[in-house]
């Protein structure tokens, strides 16, 4: 069994792997309209809108990375990654967050990153 299961692994991919890579969506920055928008110390995400989308937010001792992927199944799928007084960080951005596409949501920039704590029941 073990057998069978290393050969579906190599010949087709791990199932409960995601294959997406966010870093293949760029943000268009010259877009009024974008789906992530900073206001001061607000960052705003627009998940009724949902249209692809990157963003890096810089804080004080750190950085947030936001990427919408689009939408999946009526919820707006976003990725993150974070990190404080990294140097090695490679903006990745490993928390996948399935968010019901009914709102726009603004969410406080902290000290060390972005406050998501209205949407953590959303992510994993």
């Amino acid at each position: 069994m073990l057998t069978l299961t290393a050969y579906l692994v190599i010949s087709y991919g791990n199932p409960f792997q995601n294959n997406f890579d966010p870093s293949s969506i760029q943000g268009d920055i010259k877009n009024p309209n974008r789906t992530i928008t900073e206001d001061g110390n607000k960052v705003n995400i627009n998940f009724k809108q949902c249209t692809p989308d990157r963003r890096k937010i810089n804080v004080s001792f750190g950085s947030t990375h936001i990427v919408i992927k689009g939408l999946e199944d009526n919820r707006c799928i976003m990725y993150l990654g974070r990190e404080i007084e990294n140097p090695n960080y490679d903006d990745s951005t490993p928390n996948r967050c399935e968010i019901p596409v009914d709102s726009i949501q603004s969410f406080t920039k902290q000290n060390n990153g972005v406050d998501f704590s209205e949407i953590d029941k959303y992510c994993f």
